[in-house]
């Protein structure tokens, strides 16, 4: 199994960051639409108390000259002090206004406005009932009939409707503004939870195919050291025979055999060696092949050679019938060494004393 890439190893950790990223962008998005809700919904608050302001205020201004032109008419106490009530009333309802526009420089405009023309009413008013009292009514009433008094309060009446239509203008853009602020909202929460619940399942998966992964590459490492251990045990015991004939035999002839026989077989576990000590191969579990042209029948006589004494050791008898000319195979000489070895030891292995090990080689339809 190949190494997988660094960013392919590292994925599930992007994945993760991702996923926080978006959580915690649609929570910051929900938090900041929320606090503008918050925010449009007081200045509505603002607007509707403005507009009950503005009513009270022409209500209170009504009463005042209701109770002014009564105070001519009748001269009563009573109705003076209704008139002094809806004085009051009108300054507290001002007050009240200046609270409530002070987010709005228009209106806040428009209020000083209407403040000035209210207290100019407020003068005109004064005086008819000042008049009145000086026992010059007709002074009073005649202050009453003119066009500017008049004039003055259709004046102060279309201020009113002027800073009321305003607020109604204000009051639909903020429910506008909040519904539009309230989808965003909507969208912000269960748009990246979606998206979350996606990307940690991503996560999941990718975690899970990664373990997989890590399992699959110990399994081909655990098999690629198990084999190398078997493979490993095969030299050692020429080596070892190799070293006790060297021991024994006078014979330069044999000795010499002999070292060539651990020379060859020294060579093949240093390969081996280097296998095992490949960490790439080892990841992989893999063997690499280095085919070249190999005399096959050398390859299986060289073994036979090893394994005979160990067979006739074990009480068994070991033959080899082998082509007279050479026979050429394209494969790994030391792979194919191990192949016949092992064979020739299962064969020594499972077969019981007294027995015969026969090995035959022979080309047939251009094939070994």
């Amino acid at each position: 199994m190949p190494s997988p890439s660094p960013l392919r190893r590292n994925l599930p950790i992007w994945a993760f960051a991702l996923t926080l990223a978006v959580l915690f962008g649609g929570a910051l998005t929900g938090y900041l639409n929320a606090r503008h809700l918050i925010m449009n919904e007081r200045l509505a608050a603002h607007s509707d108390d403005a507009i009950v302001d503005l009513t009270g205020l022409l209500a209170a201004l009504q009463n005042a000259e209701t109770s002014q032109r009564g105070y001519l008419l009748t001269g009563r106490d009573a109705q003076l002090r209704s008139y002094k009530d809806a004085s009051t009333r009108i300054q507290e309802e001002i007050a009240a206004l200046r609270r409530t526009v002070k987010t709005s420089a228009r209106q806040q405009a428009r209020l000083g406005l209407l403040r000035q023309e209210i207290a100019q009413k407020l003068a005109q008013l004064d005086r008819t009932i000042a008049l009145e009292r000086a026992g010059d009514p007709a002074a009073a009433v005649a202050i009453v009939r003119t066009g500017a008094a008049r004039a003055l309060t259709r004046e102060i009446r279309e201020q009113i409707a002027a800073m009321r239509t305003a607020e109604d203008a204000l009051l639909e853009q903020r429910a506008s503004d909040s519904e539009r602020r309230s989808q965003a909202t909507i969208v912000a929460i269960v748009a990246p939870t979606l998206i979350g619940a996606i990307l940690l399942g991503l996560v999941f998966y990718l975690s899970n195919r990664r373990m997989a992964e890590l399992r699959e590459a110990d399994r081909h490492k655990d098999e690629f050291l198990a084999l190398l251990a078997h493979e490993l045990r095969g030299p050692l015991a020429p080596l070892r025979n190799g070293l006790e004939l060297i021991k024994r035999s006078e014979a330069e002839t044999l000795r010499q055999r002999a070292c060539a026989l651990m020379e060859r077989q020294l060579e093949q576990l240093i390969g081996l060696v280097n296998d095992l000590l490949d960490a790439s191969r080892v990841a992989r579990g893999k063997i690499e092949l280095h085919r070249a042209l190999v005399e096959i029948g050398a390859s299986v006589r060289e073994v036979a050679e090893v394994e005979r004494p160990l067979a006739e050791a074990a009480g068994l008898q070991l033959e080899a019938i082998l082509p007279g000319e050479p026979l050429f195979v394209h494969g790994d000489p030391m792979r194919l060494t191990q192949v016949f070895r092992n064979l020739l030891q299962n064969a020594r292995k499972y077969t019981e004393t007294g027995g015969r090990i026969d090995i035959r080689l022979a080309a047939e339809h251009g094939q070994a």
